[in-house]
């Protein structure tokens, strides 16, 4: 086994910092799932409520592998806002 040379090993710490700032930024902009419960609705109804806006609706059901965007019922993933 060959070892490693310190401009290496500096570019590893390097690369290691970037990379942990990478991850540690997309903690704030990433979007989590979280499980909700809800009585039979579209799936635009749905991201209204909890968005304000029903543009991901189709997102939602994709999330849940449903087709049919028009009557999600029972315990849902939904994206955190």
């Amino acid at each position: 086994m060959t070892a490693l040379t310190s401009t290496t090993i500096n570019s590893l710490e390097d690369l290691r910092a970037i990379t942990q700032q990478f991850f540690d930024d997309q903690k704030v902009v990433v979007r989590q799932i979280i499980t909700v419960q809800t009585q039979e609705l579209p799936a635009r109804v749905i991201a209204y409520q909890y968005y304000g806006s029903s543009e991901i609706g189709s997102n939602i059901a994709e999330l849940n592998g449903e087709i049919n965007v028009s009557n999600l019922t029972g315990n849902i993933d939904i994206f955190t806002a």
